[in-house]
């Protein structure tokens, strides 16, 4: 599960036991795959690290990322990774974030990982207490419109054959203003926006996007998408996005036998070839219609 946005529940319960015992200057409290929000990390993808460590707020301005912002890092197994933003408390919910991609070069291969957040001041240098989150090869998550389950940031592609509107969300009509939703087609193709697919052809530096020669690089593990519980058929292979840091895309058709609604089930699911599937949240859902 992801943190409770109103930091009541064990989210909460979890913070206040780590700060009873640990100044909170040097806190970390929680790391989640910043698409699902699930406690589950793997090397290449982008995740939320809270707790309470930054005194302002400071977003990367330029990619390749930085691995150091305002003073400010992000480890993992001791390797830093890039950075996206950190953030100050600007909404009053009593805990600090940053979004930081994960070390491509990360082992994950002894188990659990130890993330630690370190600070350049003008009193020194500072680490924070090493906080443990599970690794494994892929941890696929879908990105939504809310934080963990949600509506899915899925957009509609347009075929010329029907009256889809290109790029259009996949989700019912007016579902959030100022933003063009309409339900998928059965049938139709959609663009899932995803994180965390596992390896992948040729891993671009980490905090960078893949070269100009080689722009798609695909995912080299057995990806399935599931909609409504039928599979859908992908095209071609999930890839890394072409022009921003550590996103995955997949195309894939709406199969049919879906039964359209405004909340249709959308899975992700990653297998690693050695036992391990590893499958994104079953809360999150897109709009689906029936074929013209």
């Amino acid at each position: 599960m992801g943190p409770d946005r109103t930091f009541n529940g064990p989210y909460q319960d979890a913070f206040v036991a780590k700060i009873a015992s640990i100044p909170e200057w040097y806190l970390v409290t929680g790391v989640f795959d910043a698409a699902g929000f699930q406690e589950l990390i793997s090397p290449g993808s982008i995740v939320s690290v809270f707790g309470d460590f930054a005194e302002r707020t400071a977003r990367a301005t330029t990619i390749p990322l930085n691995m150091k912002l305002d003073g400010l890092s992000v480890s993992f197994n001791g390797i830093p990774g890039a950075l996206f933003g950190v953030f100050g408390d600007d909404f009053g919910l009593g805990f600090n974030q940053a979004n930081v991609q994960v070390p491509w070069e990360l082992d994950i291969s002894s188990g659990p990982v130890e993330v630690r957040v370190h600070w350049e001041r003008d009193d020194g240098e500072v680490w924070s207490e090493p906080f443990s989150v599970d690794a494994a090869l892929a941890s696929p998550g879908i990105f939504t419109f809310q934080f963990g389950p949600g509506q899915a940031i899925v957009t509609n592609f347009s075929l010329g054959n029907n009256d889809e509107i290109p790029g259009s969300v996949a989700q019912p009509e007016g579902f959030l203003p100022g933003v063009t939703g309409q339900p998928a087609t059965v049938g139709g193709v959609i663009t899932v926006w995803c994180n965390g697919l596992g390896p992948v052809t040729l891993p671009p530096p980490t905090g960078d996007v893949p070269s100009a020669g080689n722009p798609l690089q695909e995912t080299t593990k057995i990806v399935r998408l599931l909609i409504g519980g039928i599979e859908a058929r992908i095209i071609g292979k999930p890839v890394l996005h072409p022009t921003l840091v550590g996103l995955n895309q997949i195309n894939a058709f709406v199969p049919q036998g879906v039964t359209p609604g405004d909340a249709v089930p959308i899975v992700i699911e990653v297998d690693c070839g050695d036992g391990n599937v590893f499958r994104s949240r079953a809360d999150v859902t897109i709009a689906v219609r029936p074929a013209p």
